[in-house]
């Protein structure tokens, strides 16, 4: 149940250094996370459950969401409302009717 954007890219290995050792890293992607268009996920990223990757987000060796929230950036980094609402271009009435309908929906789903 999550979603992978267009021109998105998944990389379990990458070469290191001059000699050229290829280490390979489990990526593991939770569910209802999204990958916005041309986000791009390197060797052990965790992707924790409810993520959001804005477009273009980068995700370094070993990055990690904690999940439940927007993350933006290269590396990606968690953003703050103030940044959402500016990004997004939205009243702060927008995110509050919207984490209504997300406290309903999870009510409704059990």
């Amino acid at each position: 149940n999550s979603y992978l954007g267009v021109g998105s890219g998944i990389s379990s290995h990458v070469v290191e250094g001059i000699f050229g050792n290829i280490p390979y890293f489990e990526i593991k992607i939770g569910d209802n996370s999204t990958c916005a268009a041309r986000t791009t996920l390197g060797p052990g990223c965790v992707i924790q459950r409810d993520s959001y990757l804005f477009p273009m987000a980068c995700g370094t060796k070993f990055n990690e969401t904690k999940g439940n929230n927007y993350y933006f950036g290269m590396p990606f980094r968690k953003i703050f409302k103030k940044k959402i609402m500016e990004y997004l271009k939205i009243s702060e009435e927008d995110l509050a009717r919207a984490e209504e309908l997300r406290i309903k929906r999870n009510g409704e789903n059990g």
